[in-house]
């Protein structure tokens, strides 16, 4: 296995790191400090462009090969150590595409503010 990591180059290594990634968010695993610790800084930084809270395709934007359902764990496990605040939007509203959110018992989980 490591002698067929050693002849890709770059571009594939980032493919099967993405894949990687893929597999262990559908096996449940649970986010790392890190991907937390970049979750809540791309919250803070488009914050001052989006006072009224960064929405979550932002956020997914900003880390585009982090699997979703990864990302998704990595918002929720932020906001239960209070790192960031995750709001729901009122539906229906305007430009609110529901597939970008996070469906949660408090509502449609699509802005991220931070504490």
């Amino acid at each position: 296995m490591v002698d067929e990591l050693c002849g890709l180059d770059v571009h594939e290594l980032a493919d099967v790191l993405r894949y990687a990634q893929r597999v262990r968010a559908v096996r449940g695993d649970k986010p790392t400090p890190e991907l937390v610790s970049h979750v809540v800084d791309a919250v803070g930084r488009l914050f001052p462009t989006h006072r009224a809270g960064v929405p979550l395709s932002l956020v997914r934007a900003g880390l585009p090969s982090v699997p979703r359902t990864l990302l998704d764990k990595a918002l929720l496990e932020a906001e239960t150590r209070q790192l960031l605040r995750l709001e729901p939007v009122k539906l229906p509203a305007p430009f609110v595409e529901i597939g970008a959110g996070i469906q949660h018992e408090k509502g449609l989980l699509y802005f991220a503010l931070p504490r």
